[in-house]
């Protein structure tokens, strides 16, 4: 009897022996799969948050209209200066000459690393544009130029509101950050002087109303 017991004994130890390995076993495979777990998550949010700060179709749209935009402002600038009759208007011109290519100045790298290249062309409702107060002098060229102002700089101004808060690329948001500013107070200066020479024109956005 005694015999039996040992054998029993001997038979329960090593039961016992025998699933210490395998408990062992588990736990490392249960210890593995959350250290991979914690490697893996933060390279899937890692790729995540690239994605969303890619830059899009939209973002190098947006950089070729604002560029386009941009040279149209000073073509136009340019013309007004010479046919211009007015002082103020002359010097808002001016102002669109000057801005409007530091602006450009500062979206051309933005741009570059987006593959759009720098250009000097004008966007086809600024060529029209251009067409039309070509054949105007005095007052009427001054009350054209300020309406076509008030109109691009309302379109524009949209624009980049809504890149600056829809934009994927960081610097093409920071680009049109700033340039939703700037466009913002030429837009009150204009409806200023739109309101000096009784032009009759839409009702400015809140964010160009006189402060």
């Amino acid at each position: 009897m005694k015999a039996e017991a040992g054998n029993e004994t001997e038979k329960l130890s090593g039961k016992r022996t025998a699933a210490v390995p395998v408990l062992v076993a588990l736990a490392a495979v249960t210890v593995f799969a959350s250290c991979a777990g914690a490697i893996i998550s933060p390279r899937r949010g890692g790729a995540q948050d690239a994605s969303k700060s890619a830059p899009t179709d939209a973002d190098r749209a947006f950089i070729r209209h604002a560029l386009e935009s941009g040279n149209t402002e000073i073509h136009l600038g340019q013309l007004a200066g010479q046919k211009a009759a007015s002082g103020d208007v002359k010097e808002f011109a001016q102002k669109m000459i000057d801005d409007h290519e530091a602006l450009n100045a500062q979206i051309q790298p933005a741009g570059q690393r987006l593959g759009i290249q720098p250009t000097d062309e004008i966007s086809s409702e600024g060529s029209r544009q251009e067409d039309r107060l070509k054949g105007l002098s005095g007052s009427r060229f001054d009350d054209a130029y300020i309406r076509v102002m008030v109109q691009d700089h309302r379109e524009d101004l949209q624009a980049f509101r809504v890149e600056a808060a829809q934009g994927h690329d960081a610097a093409v948001k920071e680009a049109a950050k700033h340039g939703g500013d700037l466009l913002s107070q030429h837009l009150r200066m204009i409806y200023q002087i739109a309101q000096a020479h009784h032009v009759p024109v839409d009702a400015p956005p809140a964010e160009a109303q006189s402060r």
